[in-house]
């Protein structure tokens, strides 16, 4: 007997097969596509935390300039009396030195003197300095060094007045050594403006080659009084009211009076004369 073959079953079979291999592939896919998906969404969070964090700035170091000044004064300095200033100098080397001056009065030397460097030793440099003002000083020393830098150091001290005395000494600065006022005019005050000249100091030489002395101007430092005489007083002293530290003399009746003006051991006689205005008789 020959057995008979279940072809509806085999047919099913190979049917539901076939259905299978197509459906299979596009399962899978979508599977592929959900899972994707899900991890692209996970992975947005960092994304966007990644790309919203700022890039770390770089670090910028502000140069810092290796060149220094340590500057020593002496004690015991005099007026118009040259004494030798130190500077122990570090950096790119000292190329200029300036050296400026200023009193507690507020009075100002205006010329900053350029220090001639006489002497090196190591990393000290020294030079010659001369005072021209008195009481407590502050000397400012510049250093302009080889690399272009300027670096400044304050150094205050007490200047005195010297054993010496000036060459010169006067208790006005006037052209015809004395003083003239109008009483009640325009000019019945002026303020006193005291200089000396002293051999110490070297002469300033101008374009021309010309010398010149250096005056030291005294404002301040120096005593003055009236000389005695007969009759109504013909003048005043009093403190000058825009510059304190100085002082004025102000005409009070005409005739003419004599001021002594004293710094240290110098001596100096001014004459004033006061006037009455042209227009009075």
């Amino acid at each position: 007997m020959t057995p008979r073959t279940n072809t509806t079953g085999v047919s099913i079979l190979t049917k539901l097969a076939v259905n299978l291999n197509k459906i299979w592939p596009l399962f899978f896919s979508a599977a592929l596509v959900q899972a994707s998906a899900a991890g692209a969404t996970n992975m947005l969070p960092q994304i966007a935390a990644a790309t919203s964090a700022p890039s770390p700035a770089p670090q910028v170091i502000a140069p810092k300039s290796n060149d220094h000044l340590l500057v020593t004064i002496p004690p015991n300095i005099q007026l118009a009396t040259p004494f030798d200033l130190k500077v122990v100098v570090s950096g790119a080397g000292l190329a200029v030195l300036t050296v400026y001056q200023k009193d507690e009065l507020g009075h100002h030397y205006a010329a900053g003197q350029v220090i001639d460097i006489t002497h090196i030793a190591g990393n000290t440099a020294s030079g010659k300095v001369t005072p021209m003002l008195l009481g407590s000083v502050t000397f400012t020393v510049e250093g302009v060094f080889k690399d272009g830098d300027v670096e400044k150091e304050d150094v205050t001290v007490p200047v005195s007045i010297p054993s010496i005395a000036p060459k010169v000494f006067h208790g006005e600065d006037s052209p015809s050594g004395g003083i003239s006022l109008t009483l009640g005019g325009n000019v019945d005050g002026a303020a006193l403006q005291p200089i000396a000249y002293y051999g110490t100091i070297p002469d300033e030489i101008d374009d021309w080659g010309h010398a010149h002395p250096v005056a030291v101007h005294l404002d301040g430092r120096v005593q003055y009084s009236i000389i005695p005489s007969n009759g109504a007083p013909v003048v005043r002293l009093q403190q000058d009211p825009h510059e304190p530290s100085d002082v004025d003399v102000v005409a009070l009746n005409p005739g003419t009076a004599t001021l002594e003006a004293r710094f240290g051991s110098a001596v100096d006689y001014i004459k004033v004369s006061v006037e009455r205005p042209q227009n009075i008789k």
